[in-house]
């Protein structure tokens, strides 16, 4: 499928190259159609108009949630050093 979609791009851009720079050009443009062409794809197929897609950044929240863990860690580290001292 991939192939397919490459050979057209192919034939709708043949030329003769006469530089390599204009050949790896030809070829970034390519590999760029065809990865938004995927996503385009894959975007279509995967949203539901009746259900929007929810985004919620749990990757942010988790990160978050480890900052704190580590900073009361930290501090009640201190708070029973600073105890064992006295």
């Amino acid at each position: 499928m991939l192939f397919a979609r490459l050979k057209l791009v192919h034939q709708d851009k043949c030329r003769p190259v006469t530089r390599l720079a204009d050949f790896f050009s030809w070829e970034i443009n390519t590999l760029l159609q065809l990865f938004v062409l995927e996503k385009n794809i894959k975007h279509s197929l995967m949203q539901d108009p009746n259900h929007p897609e929810k985004f919620v950044p749990r990757g942010a929240v988790a990160f978050f949630i480890l900052l704190v863990v580590i900073g009361l860690v930290i501090w009640f580290g201190i708070y029973f050093l600073m105890l064992s001292r006295i």
